[in-house]
């Protein structure tokens, strides 16, 4: 009894490992450079990243989310959830307390390619790849 116990136990521990799907591990190296502005309390840098996709999908877009845009005004899921829990400090804030992203310019392989902003919140944009 005890050996068609441990053959059955092996026997399914191996079909569980065969039928799982082969795991792969992105990459992604960033290169920032930036510069800050301390008298008009701005920044102004580039980032270059470089995305290495191991998968077998060819990707078509990538998700971003480009989290100062959170701190844009009072009507992002970051100021939402404030409010829930009662915070009333980032609602309101004043304007220098505030702040985003307002340049973005995508390219791969020296193609532009296009940014589109979620219709609910301001912070979260999809990168559609050329």
């Amino acid at each position: 009894m005890r050996r068609i116990i441990l053959f059955l136990s092996l026997f399914f521990i191996h079909n569980i490992s065969i039928a799982q799907k082969k795991y792969w591990q992105q990459r992604t190296d960033y290169n920032i450079d930036v510069v800050l502005d301390t008298a008009t309390s701005s920044i102004d840098g580039t980032i270059q990243i470089n995305y290495v996709n191991n998968s077998p999908d060819t990707l078509k877009f990538i998700w971003f989310h480009l989290w100062p845009n959170a701190y844009k005004n009072d009507r992002t899921a970051f100021s939402e959830q404030f409010l829930e829990n009662g915070n009333l400090d980032f609602y309101f804030s004043s304007e220098e307390k505030k702040g985003y992203i307002n340049k973005v310019n995508f390219t791969s392989n020296g193609v532009q390619a296009p940014l589109l902003q979620d219709s609910i919140y301001g912070d979260i944009f999809k990168l559609i790849l050329p």
